[in-house]
């Protein structure tokens, strides 16, 4: 294959997988039952796109095998009768078929397959005895998506770390409406920097469909926080992460039906995927109502297995005795059937969050279920700070918890309290940056918004508002809790408070009760 071959066979895959990502997103819709005429539609416009760019490249088991599945939805556009989440159940499998055939591209195509798929007729009615309706039916579908272009995280990082550093030398020239500029461009880069999660649900939730069917488990999978859009990088570990928690929760975590009823449960169970963010973390949830672990189970298990000594694990928290299923070796199918636990690909799991500075946290209850929550900083993000200073060090406030500045405000601290306009309110301080916290002192107040609750905080100055673009910080480091990242306005460079941990965990930085 010359130069030329390869430079043609790159740009059909650059379109390749975001166009098969597109067809499991349809197939997922059909099998839900909405969208059939408009998704079949795009379907079939997708698989004629690949088809003619496969011959052109040269990959022609792999054109000749999707005119087939062509030939299938033109048969169903045109007035044949095959059930809707049938035909979806076709295009998941066409879908695997095609990226088989891409990998290995002198592979003959699947002849069952291709002979199922010559054999469907028009008016033909098949039978969708087996397809398995989702727990929740999927969002609309996207417009037609354009080809995407692969560009280098890395590469992506350098111009985007460029473009910053240009704005904030126009700020601290004075060049605000260039710096405001600027600003929108690395928005954009920004943006180009994450990718929708929602990319990986099509496979998840077919997986989720045909392991609880081969395992004879009731369940509903149930997705909140599909439209976010994480960092490329992450989202992309996730595709092989999740199916590892998602496949675990159904396997040993999850009961059957029969167990379930005679445990006073609902005989079909919950499984949970959700995405959010939280101050500068980006956290995916993975929640089932099934058996839960035993601590002390995992521990006998893991001793069992020479992972740590008998006194070890008797020195060990309930939590760190639940942790132990992230060690590698810790599994065996005989163990997770004894224990009710996770370990197959767990320690993967951690290495990949490791990798990528986050951590990971649990909860579980025996008889009630399982959770964990994958905690990833977010590598970059822009939001509103007001800029303040304790023993030289320049903080930022996030601006959506700032209520109101008291300049000059003599504090009278009583009981870690301050009266201000005549109502007490809590006095909030970070002990590690100021020796002179919970002290009666004359400095500035800020009050801020915890959520339902207000709080006073003290500082030595207050250096004004900023727009600021926040490097995200390790969630498994050893910076200060109350720290989401750093930042640089300017000349000025400064760390950035994270208005979550505040709100969540405020009693950790009250004044301490004598």
């Amino acid at each position: 294959m010359n130069a030329i071959d390869h430079e043609f066979i790159a740009a059909f895959d650059e379109e390749f997988t975001p166009q098969c990502e597109r067809l499991d997103e349809l197939a997922e819709l059909l099998i839900s039952g909405s969208q059939g005429a408009q998704a079949v539609q795009e379907a079939f416009r997708v698989y004629h796109t690949i088809k003619g760019n496969a011959l052109s490249v040269g990959l022609q088991n792999l054109g000749e095998f999707v005119h087939q599945a062509e030939e299938v939805l033109r048969l169903w556009r045109d007035g044949g009768h095959l059930p809707t989440p049938a035909l979806g159940n076709m295009m998941l499998r066409v879908g695997d078929e095609l990226r088989r055939l891409r990998s290995n591209p002198d592979a003959p195509p699947d002849e069952q397959l291709l002979s199922w798929l010559n054999t469907i007729q028009p008016g033909q009615e098949v039978s969708a005895s087996s397809t398995v309706q989702p727990a929740m039916p999927p969002g609309a579908p996207a417009g037609e998506e354009r080809p995407e272009l692969t560009v280098s995280i890395d590469e992506l990082d350098r111009i985007f770390q460029d473009t910053e550093n240009l704005r904030s030398d126009l700020l601290a020239s004075g060049d605000d409406q260039r710096g405001a500029q600027v600003a929108q461009i690395a928005r954009r880069l920004l943006g180009i920097r994450t990718k929708p999660v929602r990319s990986l649900l099509p496979r998840l939730k077919r997986m989720v469909r045909e392991t609880a069917a081969a395992l004879g488990r009731e369940v509903d999978f149930i997705v909140s926080g599909d439209g976010v859009a994480a960092d490329a990088a992450t989202v992309s570990d996730l595709a092989g992460a999740l199916p590892h928690l998602l496949r675990n929760g159904l396997d040993h975590g999850i009961e059957n039906p029969e167990d379930r009823r005679a445990a006073a449960k609902a005989a079909t169970a919950r499984l949970e995927l959700g995405f959010r963010f939280e101050g500068g973390s980006f956290i995916v949830r993975i929640a089932e109502d099934g058996r839960g672990m035993d601590d002390r189970a995992i521990a006998r298990s893991a001793v069992s297995k020479g992972i740590l000594e008998q006194r070890e694990a008797d020195a060990l928290t309930r939590y760190e005795r639940l942790k132990l299923i992230f060690r590698p070796g810790f599994s065996t199918a005989a163990q997770l059937s004894t224990v009710s636990g996770r370990g197959v690909g767990m320690d993967a799991v951690a290495a990949m969050v490791d990798r990528h500075g986050g951590r990971i946290d649990l909860e579980t209850k025996l008889g009630f279920g399982t959770a964990f929550e994958l905690v990833f900083p977010v590598p970059y993000r822009f939001d509103n700070y007001l800029l303040i200073t304790l023993s030289e060090r320049a903080l930022g406030l996030p601006v959506s918890m700032v209520q109101g500045l008291m300049v000059d405000a003599p504090p009278a601290v009583e009981d870690g309290m301050v009266e201000v306009a005549g109502s007490p309110l809590v006095l909030l301080g970070f002990r590690e940056w100021d020796p002179q916290f919970g002290r009666q002192l004359k400095r500035p107040l800020i009050i801020l918004d915890l959520g339902g609750i207000s709080a006073v905080m003290a500082v030595d100055r207050v250096l004004g508002f900023a727009s600021a673009l926040i490097q995200g910080l390790p969630a498994n480091g050893s910076a200060p809790a109350f720290l989401a990242g750093i930042a640089r306005v300017g000349s000025t460079h400064f760390w950035a408070i994270d208005d979550s941990k505040l709100r969540q965990d405020w009693n950790a930085f009250t004044v301490p009760m004598e």
